[in-house]
C-alpha cells in the first residue's frame, strides 16, 4: 500500500473516530432543574421566542443544540446540530494535530479522545481558543478564505452560549488589533466584517430581531456577573490546590513565552489570548466548584498537549517546558479524578463505550427512535397533570420555580417569563424583567407555582419580585402534584397599588440584629445592601466572593440560617412572615400566617470580614395583606377537617392533624397544645361542636393527666371565653368519649373564634391525644 494512501486512511479513520467521540445523541426527557431548562430551550427556539426580550438565560438562540434534550420536538434539529459541532470539532482538532510530530502528536490526540471532547462546555472553549491562535498565526499572510471561514465558525459558537460569545468576540478583536499592528487594515476589516455579518445572519436565521441585541447583551452580561455572587460554593481543597498550581504554571508559561519569543507583538497577542482563555475557564470551573471544575483542567491541558505549535514557541527551553507540562498534565488528570471519580481512571472505557454506543444506535435506528418514544411516554406519565390540563385548556401558562418540564410534557401553552428559572434571577435587573412581565398585559393567563430553591437560600429570594406580584395579580385555584395553580384576575391591573410602603431605613453593622418586632404583625419587604470592600472586589474578580448568611429569628426564638447572594438582597424579598415551603407561602397569600420574624442578622465568617464593608444599608417596607390564597385553605382544610361543618382559617398543633373514629364519628386529632382559628361568620348566633380524648390516651396503658378545652372569641383587644372545661378521662369516667358544647355569640361581631386545648398539670402533654369534631358556627 502506498505511503500516501496509508496515511490518508489513517487520518480518515482518526477523523471518523473523533466525530463519533464528539457526537452526542439527544438526552432523554427528564424532570427536575437541569432537564427542565434544557428542554425549555428547544421549545423557546421552536416557538420563535425573542432572546433578550422574551428569554434571558446564559444561552443564546442556538443553546438548544448544546442542551440537546428531547422533549417530543426537534429530534432532527438536535441530531443536525450535534453532527455539525462534531464535524467542526474533528476538523479543528485534526488540523491542529497535523502540525505536531512524534510523541507530541500522540499525546495531543490522546488528550482529546480521552478527555477533551467529553465535556461540551470545555470543548467549545477549546475549539474557540484553537481557532483564535490560528487566526494569530496566519495574520499577515494575506489569506482571505480561511479567516472568513474561522469568523463564521466563531459566530456560530457565539450563538450557543454567552461565554462562547465573550471568548469568540475577544478572539476577533485581539486578532484585529494584531492585524492593525502589522498595518494590515484590510485584513482586520475583512475579519471583523465577516464575524459581524455571520453573527447577524445566524441571529436572523434563528428568527431573532436585530432590535433585541442590546437587551440580549445587557441581560446576558447581568447573568454572567450575578452568577459568581449567587452560585458560588467553597471549593474542595484537593482539586483547588491542584488548580492553583496549574494556574500558576499557565501564568509562568505566558510570561516565559513573552520573554523568549522575538516577535513581541505576536507574543503579547498569544499571551493575552491564553490568559483570557484560562481565566474564563478558571472562573467557570471554580465559582460553582462542582463537576464544572474539570472544564478548567481540560482547557489548561490544551497549551500543554499542543506545545509548541499552538503558540508557535521558540526552540529555547523546550525540554524544560515539556517536562513541566508533563507534571501539569498529571496534576490535571489527578484533579479530574478528584472532581468526578472514575472519569480519569475510566477514560479509555468511557471513550470506547461512547464511540461504540453511537455506532450501534445509528445501525439500529428503529430501536433508537423507539427508546426516545418510550422515554417520552414514561416522563409524560410521571408529569401528568390531567386536572390542570382540563382547567387551563389552551390558555397561556408559566411555571414559577425550576420545573418547566411539566408545561412541556403536558403540552400546555407555555408562555414563560424572561428569566425562565427562578433561581437565576441573580441581579435586580433580572428580577425586574420577570416582575415587569407579570404585571404587564403580556402576563400569562395561569401560573403553576412551586415554592422551591437551591443552595440553602431563603425561598422568597428566588424570583422575589415575581413571587410578590403573583399574590396580587393572580388568584389561587387548586393544587396538583405539588404545583399551585393560579389564575390571572380579570380586568386591568395597577401594580402601583401593591407596591411596598416604606417604613424605615437604617445602617446596621454586620453581625448585629435588625429588629422587626415593631412591624412584624404585617407582611414585610426587606432590602439589604452589603457591599464588598476593595479587597473583596479584587478577590471576586480573580476567584469568587465568600459566602454571606442571613439569619432569621422567629417570635419563639428559633433561628434559621440561609445563604444570601448579595445582589438578591439588594433586589428585596419577603422577610415576614417566614416562608420556607408551599404551605407557609399559601398562609402568606391568605394572610393567615403566624410564623412571624423578630430579627434579621447578616453574618460573615470572621476570616472573611475583610472582604466586605463593616455595615450594610437596609430598607424595610410594608406589603398589603393578600387574600388571593383563601381558596387553598378551603380546599386543604376541607379535606383535613371534613368532619367540621365550618372550616377553620388556620390551626397549630403539636403533631400533624390525623383522623380516627370516636363514638362512630370522624374526629380530627389535634394533639395538645393546639389552637384552631375560625373567622366569625356574619350574623352568627351560636358555635357548637364536640371534643374529647381518643381512647388510647386513657385506656390500655394510656396515662394522660387531662387537658383543658377552651372556646373563646377575640377581636385582638377584647377576649370573651365562650366555653371552658377540663377533662381527666383516666380519673373520671364521665370525661370519656365525646363531649358536646354550645355557646351563644349574641352581641359579638367581627373578630375570630378560637378553639384551644391546653395540657394538664405540669404542662405534661405526653398522652394528650385530644380532638374536635362537628364544629359549626351559624
Amino acid at each position: 500500500m502506498p505511503a500516501w494512501l496509508r496515511q490518508s486512511l489513517g487520518w480518515s479513520a482518526l477523523y471518523l473516530v473523533l466525530v463519533a467521540d464528539v457526537f452526542n445523541f439527544p438526552l432523554m426527557p427528564g424532570s427536575g432543574l437541569d432537564p427542565s431548562w434544557r428542554m425549555a430551550l428547544g421549545y423557546l427556539f421552536e416557538h420563535g421566542m425573542q432572546f433578550g426580550r422574551d428569554v434571558v438565560f446564559t444561552y443564546g438562540p442556538l443553546g438548544f443544540v448544546m442542551a440537546k434534550t428531547f422533549s417530543g420536538i426537534q429530534f432532527w434539529s438536535l441530531i443536525a446540530g450535534q453532527l455539525t459541532l462534531a464535524i467542526i470539532s474533528a476538523t479543528v482538532i485534526i488540523r491542529q494535530g497535523s502540525r505536531l510530530e512524534g510523541s507530541s502528536r500522540f499525546i495531543y490526540f490522546g488528550f482529546f479522545l480521552l478527555f477533551g471532547v467529553h465535556y461540551e462546555d470545555a470543548l467549545h472553549m477549546l475549539m474557540i481558543a484553537i481557532l483564535g491562535f490560528e487566526l494569530l498565526r496566519i495574520s499577515g499572510e494575506g489569506r482571505k478564505f480561511l479567516p472568513v471561514l474561522i469568523a463564521a465558525v466563531l459566530a456560530f459558537y457565539s450563538q450557543i452560549k454567552f461565554t462562547d460569545f465573550m471568548l469568540a468576540t475577544f478572539v476577533v478583536l485581539l486578532s484585529c488589533g494584531y492585524s492593525l499592528w502589522l498595518k494590515r487594515g484590510r485584513e482586520c476589516a475583512l475579519l471583523l466584517f465577516s464575524y459581524l455579518a455571520a453573527y447577524l445572519a445566524i441571529w436572523l436565521l434563528c428568527g431573532q430581531k436585530l432590535g433585541n441585541l442590546p437587551d440580549y447583551f445587557q441581560a446576558s452580561w447581568a447573568i454572567s456577573q450575578g452568577y459568581q455572587w449567587a452560585m458560588g460554593f467553597p471549593s474542595p481543597i484537593t482539586p483547588l490546590w491542584k488548580g492553583i498550581v496549574v494556574l500558576i504554571m499557565m501564568i509562568a508559561y505566558a510570561a516565559t513565552h513573552l520573554r523568549l519569543n522575538p516577535d513581541k507583538p505576536r507574543a503579547v497577542a498569544n499571551a493575552l489570548l491564553l490568559m483570557a482563555f484560562i481565566y474564563l475557564n478558571w472562573k467557570h470551573g471554580f465559582v460553582r466548584a462542582d463537576g464544572h471544575m474539570i472544564g478548567f483542567f481540560y482547557c489548561a491541558m490544551l497549551p500543554m498537549t499542543a506545545y509548541p505549535v499552538l503558540l508557535n514557541d521558540p526552540d529555547r527551553f523546550r525540554f524544560l517546558h515539556r517536562w513541566a507540562f508533563v507534571v501539569a498534565i498529571v496534576l490535571s488528570i489527578w484533579a479530574v479524578e478528584n472532581t468526578l471519580w472514575g472519569v480519569s481512571r475510566g477514560a479509555l472505557g468511557i471513550m470506547q463505550s461512547k464511540v461504540w454506543s453511537n455506532i450501534e444506535w445509528v445501525i439500529d435506528w428503529g430501536a433508537t427512535r423507539q427508546r426516545y418514544r418510550d422515554a417520552l411516554s414514561v416522563e409524560r406519565r410521571e408529569a401528568d397533570l390531567y386536572q390542570t390540563r382540563e382547567l387551563v385548556g389552551r390558555a397561556t401558562v408559566d411555571v414559577l420555580g425550576e420545573e418547566q418540564n411539566v408545561a412541556l410534557l403536558n403540552k400546555l401553552n407555555y408562555l414563560p417569563r424572561p428569566v425562565i428559572q427562578s433561581y437565576s434571577t441573580f441581579m435586580p435587573l433580572l428580577a425586574q424583567l420577570n416582575y415587569d412581565f407579570y404585571v404587564s398585559d403580556r402576563a400569562p393567563d395561569y401560573v403553576l407555582a412551586k415554592i422551591q430553591t437551591i443552595d440553602e437560600r431563603l425561598p422568597t429570594m428566588d424570583d422575589s419580585l415575581a413571587l410578590r406580584a403573583l399574590v396580587y395579580r393572580y388568584d389561587y385555584l387548586r393544587s396538583e402534584k405539588g404545583f399551585l395553580t393560579w389564575k390571572k384576575k380579570p380586568g386591568p391591573f395597577d401594580p402601583a397599588q401593591f407596591e411596598p410602603k416604606f417604613l424605615q431605613a437604617e445602617t446596621i453593622g454586620v453581625g448585629q440584629a435588625l429588629s422587626l418586632k415593631a412591624w412584624n404583625s404585617q407582611p414585610l419587604w426587606l432590602k439589604i445592601d452589603l457591599r464588598p470592600s476593595l479587597l473583596g472586589t479584587v478577590r471576586s474578580f480573580l476567584y469568587k466572593p465568600p459566602q454571606v448568611r442571613l439569619t432569621l429569628q422567629d417570635i419563639n426564638g428559633n433561628n434559621r440560617s440561609f445563604l444570601m447572594p448579595l445582589p438578591m438582597g439588594r433586589t428585596g424579598f419577603i422577610v415576614n412572615p417566614f416562608i420556607d415551603d408551599p404551605s407557609s407561602f399559601m398562609e402568606f397569600a391568605a394572610s393567615r400566617s403566624k410564623r412571624r420574624i423578630n430579627s434579621v442578622t447578616i453574618e460573615v465568617d470572621a476570616a472573611d470580614r475583610k472582604y466586605f464593608s463593616d455595615s450594610f444599608a437596609c430598607e424595610l417596607s410594608a406589603l398589603p395583606a393578600p387574600a388571593s390564597g383563601d381558596k387553598y385553605f378551603t380546599n386543604v382544610y376541607g379535606q383535613l377537617f371534613h368532619m367540621f361543618k365550618t372550616y377553620p382559617l388556620s390551626y397549630d398543633a403539636l403533631n400533624p392533624v390525623s383522623e380516627i373514629k370516636i363514638d362512630d364519628r370522624d374526629v380530627a386529632i389535634l394533639h395538645a397544645p393546639s389552637l384552631v382559628t375560625f373567622d366569625m361568620v356574619k350574623d352568627a348566633k351560636k358555635v357548637r361542636g364536640k371534643y374529647g380524648f381518643m381512647p388510647g390516651a386513657y385506656s390500655n396503658g394510656g396515662r394522660t393527666n387531662g387537658a383543658e378545652f377552651i372556646v373563646y372569641w377575640s377581636n385582638g383587644g377584647e377576649h370573651v371565653v365562650l366555653h371552658n372545661r377540663f377533662l381527666n378521662p383516666v380519673e373520671i369516667a364521665a370525661d370519656r368519649g365525646l363531649q358536646s358544647f354550645t355557646a351563644d355569640l349574641k352581641g359579638l361581631t367581627g373578630g375570630r373564634i378560637y378553639l384551644q386545648i391546653k395540657p394538664g398539670p405540669y404542662n405534661d402533654f405526653s398522652w394528650d391525644w385530644t380532638c374536635w369534631t362537628d364544629i359549626e358556627i351559624k
